[in-house]
């Protein structure tokens, strides 16, 4: 994207929209867990459907707009005034896409009990949880492994980072 390269990752940091990825509402535990009923899985895949259609159209709006702004950028003469009113359209097509996304988890939260929604969430938190601990972990692995490298290997001793430099961590 010429404007954004995590156009995908924006929504995720919204906050408000903390679901899982997928169908988590077919995963038989997730179905245990929430106390889905069989309309609520059927309602859920319908929506899903709906959007998923929605949001082909819409991302293929929002590159057609970024080629458009990238095709203005790129000519020998930069028309200021067009370039301008391009990144105006782009930035109102990611809206659009934005806007689709949130109203999906509006959807959803209407699907689901205001105890499903709250389970779910925390189910959802427990598991960022787990996941953040298992990448810190494995910086971890990964930084013991370099020192443990350059210890071993005198050659490498000394060249690239100065001892230590940028291997402290969370």
């Amino acid at each position: 994207c010429v404007m954004c390269p995590r156009t995908k990752n924006m929504t995720r940091a919204q906050g408000f929209m903390d679901l899982p990825r997928g169908r988590w509402w077919q995963n038989e535990k997730a179905v245990q867990d929430l106390g889905l009923s069989a309309d609520q899985q059927k309602a859920l895949d319908d929506l899903t459907l709906s959007q998923e259609e929605r949001m082909i159209d819409l991302k293929g709006a929002l590159e057609k707009e970024e080629l458009r702004l990238r095709t203005l950028l790129d000519r020998p003469t930069l028309d200021e005034r067009a370039a301008l009113e391009q990144v105006d359209r782009t930035l109102a097509a990611r809206l659009q896409l934005q806007k689709s996304r949130a109203a999906m988890f509006v959807k959803v939260r209407g699907i689901l009990t205001p105890e499903q929604w709250a389970k779910a969430r925390e189910k959802l938190q427990e598991r960022r949880g787990e996941l953040r601990e298992g990448r810190r972990e494995f910086r971890r692995e990964r930084r013991e492994a370099r020192r443990e490298r350059r210890e071993d290997c005198p050659e490498v001793r000394g060249m690239g980072r100065p001892e230590g430099a940028g291997l402290e961590g969370p």
